[in-house]
């Protein structure tokens, strides 16, 4: 038996390959785990961003229409039509 190459020595080798076999899974259920947890954050951030952009779109929208309305009152006005200008309000005499 030269260097351990015996029965004792692939016992040896035995045990060292189950127990990197062991770490390794380990290491495997750590990564996992770190996975699903940056895989539940950009799932949040999917969604935050869906609704910023819905915010976004909403607000985009409302200024049309206002803008859309100070055309219209401004082309009243224009036309010789009164505007009272009241608390909070615009109305169009006419």
């Amino acid at each position: 038996m030269i260097n351990g190459s015996g029965a004792n020595g692939g016992a040896s080798s035995l045990e060292m390959s189950i127990g990197s076999n062991n770490t390794l899974k380990t290491r495997v259920s750590e990564l996992e785990v770190i996975n699903e947890l940056f895989r539940g954050r950009v799932n949040e951030l999917e969604a935050s961003e869906a609704e910023a952009r819905r915010q976004l779109d909403e607000a985009l929208r409302r200024e049309q229409e206002l803008k859309e309305r100070v055309e219209e009152l401004e082309g009243r006005v224009a036309g010789g039509e009164g505007v009272v200008v009241g608390a909070g309000s615009v109305q169009v005499a006419g």
